[in-house]
């Protein structure tokens, strides 16, 4: 075959812009041996000057994969077999096709280049479509996590809010803040609402947590406030007797005032303890518990605790149940002596008692051993 002229010589095709061949003369280069790499790509462009009657008249491309042959005249017969156009615009074979064994298999001939593959510019494309849906699910994501936390900040921002102290306040300012926690209180909805009302808000909320798994959630409804009283000691900390429609009625409610408002003690409204206590009294496990109670010295001997000389008995009722339990106290201790100043002569004393029951109880159900006194009353101060 004759030797092509320089006008018609094959060259290498640049498929990119001048920005994006800058771009990529950056990138790392593999070692690889285009003479023995079947798949490497192959690109020639042909400028036939003499093809004047084109369809869209554009240059005719060579776009290849596969190992080319070693005898260049085969290649470039190859080249101009794979498409032609005519002087009427019509694509057709050539007739130089005679000269090859076209029997033979293309894609495992070892001499010819195979396929006109487009594969760099697809695995382009498919490329750009992951970064797009990685970008979406990101921002989605980032769109979701905002939304979460603005939510969380507007929940908290709708907690219910004491009113605070004022300068110079007198008598009927603070009377009216009290009221006023107090009504905030009782009107709750969900458990949610009381952490901006009550005392010890972000420590006690495992505690409320806690209880409400086990019970119900309820507030009575506030029926009337019939006093307001201040404690001398500590003075920071008021006694409001309300009416409530509720099973029992006439209840009392202690409030600690703060920099933030009056708050109410929850745990001390609703007798907080980690158990029930009627499940403390069915299950009888070993376990030391602290109960809000009300407590009597008695003269009750048990069976687990005989000696009247040897054990100090103290009667024992939760506020609002019919079960009675009776505790015992080791006489000789200081426990005991702290127990017995704090009872004489009283007469269902508030306190908070640490019980357990024995372990060999010898037939008393109701005998419980009391491990310490916790509490002078059902209020925790500071």
């Amino acid at each position: 075959m004759p030797e092509p002229s320089s006008e018609n010589k094959p060259e290498e095709a640049n498929l990119f812009s001048s920005e994006e061949a800058n771009s990529l003369e950056d990138l790392p280069v593999s070692d690889v041996n285009f003479k023995e790499n079947e798949d490497a790509l192959i690109i020639k462009k042909s400028k036939k000057s003499e093809v004047e009657n084109s369809l869209d008249d554009t240059e005719e491309v060579k776009i290849y994969r596969g190992k080319g042959s070693d005898n260049k005249n085969a290649d470039a017969t190859y080249g101009e077999l794979i498409e032609e156009l005519d002087s009427n615009g019509i694509r057709k074979e050539s007739n130089d096709t005679e000269g090859l064994n076209l029997g033979v298999d293309i894609a495992s001939s070892v001499d010819l280049p195979i396929g006109l593959v487009l594969e760099p510019l697809y695995q382009k494309e498919k490329s750009t479509f992951k970064v797009k849906a990685v970008g979406f699910i990101a921002v989605s994501l980032f769109v979701l996590i905002i939304f979460l936390l603005w939510g969380g900040k507007n929940s908290t921002g709708h907690l219910l809010k004491p009113l605070v102290p004022i300068e110079e306040e007198n008598t009927a300012d603070t009377e009216l803040r009290v009221r006023d926690t107090l009504k905030k209180f009782f009107g709750v909805t969900k458990k949610e609402e009381l952490y901006g009302v009550i005392r010890k808000g972000d420590s006690v909320s495992d505690r409320l947590a806690d209880y409400y798994s086990r019970n119900e959630f309820s507030v009575p409804r506030l029926k009337s406030i019939d006093s307001v009283l201040k404690f001398e000691d500590p003075s920071n900390f008021w006694i409001a007797n309300i009416t409530v429609q509720d099973d029992i009625r006439a209840r009392s409610v202690i409030l600690e005032d703060s920099d933030s408002g009056f708050l109410v003690d929850w745990e001390e409204f609703v007798r907080y303890s980690s158990m029930n206590w009627e499940d403390f009294i069915d299950n009888k496990n070993l376990e030391t518990i602290n109960f809000r109670v009300r407590a009597t010295l008695d003269v009750n001997s048990g069976f687990a605790f005989p000696d009247r000389e040897k054990w100090i008995c103290v009667r024992i009722d939760d506020w609002k149940s019919e079960d009675i339990l009776f505790g015992y106290v080791d006489a000789s201790t200081k426990l005991s002596q702290r127990i017995q100043k704090f009872l004489y002569d009283e007469w269902q004393k508030d306190c908070i008692l640490r019980l357990q029951f024995p372990k060999d109880p010898k037939g008393g159900v109701n005998q419980v051993h009391i491990v310490d006194l916790i509490n002078e009353s059902w209020v925790e101060f500071d």
